[in-house]
């Protein structure tokens, strides 16, 4: 998905067009053989994880290695 400026990807759900979950689902779907995805919200990435495995390796076994 090509973000726009200042909005990112996220200029529906910004705009109060969209729930941010529909525009989660809508990106979820479409990149079905993609692990993860990234998008950006205003000028911040944003990284989507949508493997199971990936998304375990991350919460659980990597967790103390994430920063916010």
């Amino acid at each position: 998905m090509k973000p726009t400026f200042p909005f990112g990807n996220m200029r529906d759900t910004i705009l109060r067009r969209k729930p941010k979950a529909e525009m989660m689902k809508k990106l979820y779907d479409e990149f079905p053989e993609e692990p993860y995805v990234g998008i950006y919200e205003f000028l911040r990435p944003v990284l989507v994880i949508r493997d199971p495995e990936l998304i375990k390796q991350v919460l659980v076994k990597d967790f103390s290695y994430c920063q916010v």
